[in-house]
């Protein structure tokens, strides 16, 4: 499967956005998973996870998505 979804990003040509035939920016977000199975954490382990993950990743919207202090 990994080979398979490296040659189809591979295959894929990059067009930006644009106005007026120029290029303009704007955020994207993907997300990704490639565990190949479900992982379902308890309350008392999830908790934890969300904590190192924002403290990893501060300045992630997504880390803090699932977040309630």
């Amino acid at each position: 499967m990994t080979e398979q979804f490296i040659k189809a990003l591979a295959a894929h040509v990059y067009e930006p956005a644009k106005l007026a035939r120029h290029p303009i920016e704007y955020p994207r977000t993907f997300r990704l998973s490639a565990t190949g199975y479900e992982v379902y954490l308890s309350q008392e382990e999830e908790l934890p996870w969300l904590r190192a993950r924002v403290a990893q990743f501060p300045g992630s919207d997504d880390a803090w998505l699932d977040f309630t202090p």
